[in-house]
């Protein structure tokens, strides 16, 4: 489902033009933790080829999307609210603009990867988006963790009329720049609303396992199908 509400998700990776010129995963057998929101319900160990990494992600939830981004939407939405998982890699989305031009963040993939070009680092590439969000002003954010590997950040538009919050968790894991965007609208559009849910922690958890693997367009482990 595609065509769920992305617009903070493109401000956010979009701004990246202006500032252009975590423990590790527990391996299938080691255990797998229980979520804490009831809406993630339990997570599942995926290896995803085509994106170049592995992560718990949510068993139920549906996948759509391919090479460069993977949309992952619950079966049922909560009631009032709307709720989806983005994850990008930016090095392979931002090689190829055909992949993602039709969803219209082309560019700002091409930008986020130009970014971690200039700057590849976790903390090059982070401080460069705070800088991007700063001189924007289209974004509030804050930094709410960091990780060993990663930082997570709460972000909105600096417009409240548009009902939107994201927790945007920026990961680099053997070479990749890796993001892991949880965007809500309607009643979860509320960091604290998003903690007292459970979907904070599990964002975290998620956040936390999120890997490096061998790029191989077409493999799935298990396949999407069975998610």
């Amino acid at each position: 489902m595609r065509s769920v509400r992305r617009s903070l998700l493109v401000v956010l990776l979009g701004l990246a033009l202006l500032c252009l010129p975590a423990c590790r995963a527990k391996a299938p057998g080691q255990g797998i933790p229980a979520p804490k929101s009831r809406l993630i319900g339990q997570f599942v160990w995926q290896e995803d080829g085509d994106n170049a990494c592995a992560l718990l992600r949510p068993a139920e939830w549906s996948a759509s999307g391919g090479t460069g981004d993977r949309v992952y939407i619950p079966p049922n939405q909560p009631d009032g609210a709307t709720v989806s998982l983005t994850l990008v890699n930016c090095r392979i989305a931002g090689a190829d603009p055909e992949v993602v031009a039709p969803e219209g963040i082309g560019g700002t993939a091409i930008a986020q990867w130009e970014a971690f070009r200039q700057s590849p680092t976790l903390e090059g590439w982070t401080q460069a988006m705070e800088e991007s969000w700063r001189r924007g002003r289209l974004i509030v954010f804050r930094l709410e963790e960091s990780l060993e590997r990663g930082k997570v950040y709460s972000l909105r538009p600096a417009s409240s009329a548009s009902g939107e919050v994201a927790l945007a968790a920026y990961v680099v894991d053997g070479g990749e720049p890796l993001m892991l965007v949880l965007l809500a609208s309607g009643e979860l559009a509320d960091a604290v609303r998003l903690r007292q849910d459970g979907l904070y922690d599990d964002l975290l958890t998620m956040a936390r396992s999120l890997k490096a693997i061998p790029e191989k367009p077409g493999y799935s482990r298990p396949p999407w199908s069975a998610g």
